[in-house]
């Protein structure tokens, strides 16, 4: 089949699908973000554990798989990947709602969410 001249179609280096994110029908996503941070100030800062600090740069810093994470930290896998969701929720809410997050000292690994 001959390569069409217009950019659409093989050879372009676009794939079967085609350019992403111009696809018809796809809705776009506006973030949630609160823009007018005066309205939470006051608030208790979110938590963070050391272990979840930790997995944080474990899995995103040295980009290392959840096998090898767990076993620099001495957890089992499972453990590892609660405590990086943990983690990942408690930056995400603080990002979106201008919380400050703290890093806590502790003996033990903390899996609960605060909110």
């Amino acid at each position: 089949m001959p390569h069409k001249k217009n950019g659409r179609g093989r050879g372009f280096g676009h794939g079967r699908r085609g350019r992403r994110g111009m696809r018809a029908g796809r809705p776009r996503v506006q973030p949630e973000i609160e823009k007018d941070f005066s309205s939470i100030t006051g608030q208790t800062p979110l938590q963070l554990s050391p272990f979840e600090l930790e997995a944080l740069r474990l899995a995103d810093e040295e980009n290392l798989i959840q096998e090898e994470a767990a076993e620099r930290m001495n957890i089992s896998r499972g453990s590892f990947w609660r405590i990086l969701t943990s983690a990942r929720r408690k930056v995400t809410k603080a990002l979106l709602v201008g919380k400050e997050i703290t890093v806590t000292i502790s003996d033990k690994p903390d899996t609960t969410d605060e909110e």
